[in-house]
């Protein structure tokens, strides 16, 4: 049996949900979308449909230990342009949160920039990443893009 899993969401746990939650609007254009409280945390899922209608990112907010310097554990994110790239950048950089500045990264990886959230957690914003293309010659994943 194959096991198919869709990736649904990605959880960080965070120090404020108002400052991450302002970050990823400013920097990917997601909205909180929904708002509880769970066992004495607040949690917020973060999404937008023209970003990415299957991809929810959760934030918990709760005490936790930032990964320690230099790490680059990070989510991804594609943008239209390598212009769009160094826009980001330059405003990470204003901000002092730009961890590595845009470069070519060459076939598969593209031409990319990684900034920092207000949690410490990387964000890579790329462009021309091969992702879809390296993926379709993967077993079952051809035959399901093509559908």
């Amino acid at each position: 049996m194959t096991v198919k899993a869709t990736l649904t969401h990605i959880a960080f746990c965070v120090k404020n949900i108002e400052d991450t939650a302002a970050f990823y609007k400013k920097y990917a254009g997601l909205d909180v979308v929904s708002q509880r409280k769970e066992h004495n945390t607040r949690v917020a899922w973060l999404g937008n449909p023209r970003v990415n209608d299957r991809l929810i990112i959760v934030l918990l907010e709760m005490p936790f230990q930032a990964s320690e310097a230099p790490s680059f554990h990070h989510i991804g994110m594609q943008v239209d342009t390598a212009a769009e790239v160094d826009r980001l950048a330059g405003l990470a950089r204003d901000e002092g949160i730009l961890r590595m500045e845009p470069s070519d990264h060459g076939p598969v990886a593209g031409y990319l920039c990684i900034i920092r959230d207000p949690d410490g957690n990387g964000v890579e914003f790329s462009f021309g990443q091969e992702v879809v293309e390296t993926l379709s010659g993967c077993g079952d994943y051809a035959s399901d893009a093509a559908s």
